[in-house]
């Protein structure tokens, strides 16, 4: 007998993200808790599953929610095994949609849509809206019906593309380049002293500088905030390697102002909210939406300003992202460094090494 049968499920990507979904429904359900306010005796309760936190806790809370937020697969865990039942959830939710439906989570996310009752609701929330997912969101509606779309700032599908590519006016956009061909230990090296000399610098500058710096691998992120903790900087580490009770925790501390320098993985990327962060820092690039996402981080809660600043080296299974990173900075009016034009113009005339999945190698050059 499923004794979680939630009237709403809301689906997002990270776990993080999750708990702080679940957290602002809490806050907003607690006025619902005066029966002369609802029609719900007790009131209406959020709860919140993901694969990583205790299992045995996550079922006992779950029970009598009306409100389920969960990350995919530990939602399927509970719905396979019977504690949890969606043949009431009449409203469907995807945060992050682009991401949950193009980035891996599509088979999860149409087998939990199996379970939900025919006659629901379904809302996407997404900050992209590319016709590829488009597509995929059609299959989640009755009939394949297309969504009502409502977007703040732009009128068609195309204008909503080229915002997803725009980053947040406020944000100061610093490219560093480094660029040395043949070499990967001396540019990694390079990149490694600039960025210790940059938070250095600017965590000492003032004590309310609160920075959040974006790396690829997990152990950069540890080695990288031990250091800076040993030189007398507050800082810690979050990546998918460390248990989710002490990557909240590194988290909240993080928000309260305990911890001022956040070194992450790509946990971070979307979604979550932070207050008061001054500055971005993107050390290693990954896509340029991944970029404008990551950057978007700082600016909330500081007058609509921050600093970002991002290392740039060529990578030649994504050699476009040079120019599209030029149309980014140039689309915020941010200054375009020579480097970066130089290495956009060269992979425009062939001069520089590209990947092709046919022949593995193509252009003339660039080591």
């Amino acid at each position: 007998r499923n004794d979680a049968t939630p009237i709403a499920l809301v689906l997002a990507p990270t776990r993080e993200l999750a708990v702080q979904i679940s957290e602002e429904a809490t806050k907003a359900l607690k006025y619902s808790r005066s029966q002369q306010r609802t029609a719900h005796v007790g009131g209406l309760w959020s709860s919140v599953v993901y694969g990583g936190g205790n299992k045995r806790e996550q079922i006992q809370k779950v029970r009598g929610s009306h409100i389920l937020v969960a990350t995919p697969g530990r939602l399927l865990d509970f719905v396979s095994s019977q504690i949890v039942s969606l043949h009431r959830a009449t409203y469907f939710v995807l945060d992050e949609a682009d991401r949950m439906l193009d980035m891996g989570f599509h088979g999860d996310v149409t087998a939990i849509s199996e379970q939900v009752r025919p006659e629901r609701q379904v809302l996407f929330f997404s900050a992209t809206w590319s016709k590829d997912v488009q597509k995929l969101a059609s299959g989640l509606c009755n009939g394949g019906t297309k969504p009502v779309r409502i977007s703040v700032g732009q009128k068609s599908d195309a204008e909503a593309e080229k915002a997803a590519m725009q980053a947040r006016k406020g944000i100061d956009q610093e490219v560093v380049v480094v660029d040395m061909p043949g070499d990967w230990k001396k540019q990694e090296a390079e990149k490694k002293q600039l960025l210790e000399s940059y938070l250095v610098r600017v965590l000492k500058e003032s004590e309310n500088h609160k920075v959040l710096v974006f790396v690829s691998q997990k152990q950069l992120a540890d080695d990288l905030s031990d250091k800076l903790w040993k030189e007398g900087i507050k800082a810690d580490a979050m990546h998918g390697g460390k248990q989710q009770e002490q990557r909240l925790w590194v988290l909240d501390q993080f928000k309260q102002g305990q911890v001022r320098l956040l070194i992450c993985t790509d946990v971070l990327g979307r979604g979550i909210d932070i207050p008061k962060v001054s500055h971005v820092v993107v050390f290693d690039m990954g896509g340029i939406e991944d970029y404008v996402h990551r950057i978007g981080r700082t600016a909330r809660g500081m007058n609509g300003k921050g600093q970002a600043l991002v290392f740039f080296e060529y990578n030649w299974k994504d050699p476009e992202l040079a120019g599209q990173l030029i149309e980014v900075l140039e689309s915020s009016e941010q200054p375009v460094p020579e480097k970066l034009r130089q290495i956009a113009r060269e992979v425009q005339q062939g001069k520089r090494k590209v990947y092709d999945a046919g022949s593995q190698w193509g252009g003339s050059g660039g080591g």
